[in-house]
């Protein structure tokens, strides 16, 4: 991984992976992952991130396009959006339910509450709740639904919470 920080509002990078993920039971076959990367912040707080992965192994291809931002609303509550995309249609990374392979789109708003530093334990950085509403579209029918088969849409809330150290 490198990162470079040519202005302090301006984070960009690369990152990869080369090597074998198969398991020792299977002949092995070289993975070339790459990541670029880049964060864009202003003084108010506001920052946005653009990721975009590609990914091979043997003859397979996969990629995935990620735009976040996050505006804080106080020192402690900041709300976030997430628009993504993904395709693997050989089924290298995600195994679909469905026949042709993985590809989706995906959105998100979500809505972080942190205490403050210090706290929760004395831990230094702090703890961090997310709570999101997420949706994600597919190119054909791979989400499980509720009444069996598949669709091509999928929604749900997802809550986490992190610690940092």
């Amino acid at each position: 991984r490198v990162e470079y920080t040519p202005a302090s509002a301006l984070l960009i990078g690369y990152a990869n992976f080369i090597g074998n993920e198969l398991p020792d039971s299977v002949p092995a076959e070289t993975r070339i992952f790459n990541q670029a990367f880049a964060r864009v912040g202003v003084a108010t707080g506001t920052a946005a991130w653009v990721t975009v992965d590609y990914g091979t192994q043997a003859e397979h291809r996969w990629y995935g396009l990620t735009l976040v931002a996050r505006h804080p609303l106080s020192a402690r509550v900041a709300i976030n959006g997430r628009l993504e995309r993904y395709a693997d249609p050989d089924q290298v990374i995600i195994a679909s339910l469905g026949a042709g392979g993985f590809e989706a789109t995906g959105a998100s708003l979500g809505l972080d509450v942190s205490s403050p530093a210090g706290v929760a334990g004395g831990a230094p950085g702090g703890v961090l709740w997310r709570t999101e509403l997420r949706g994600f579209w597919g190119d054909r029918p791979l989400f499980p639904q509720r009444g069996g088969g598949l669709g091509q849409r999928s929604g749900f809330i997802v809550t986490s919470l992190a610690l940092s150290l």
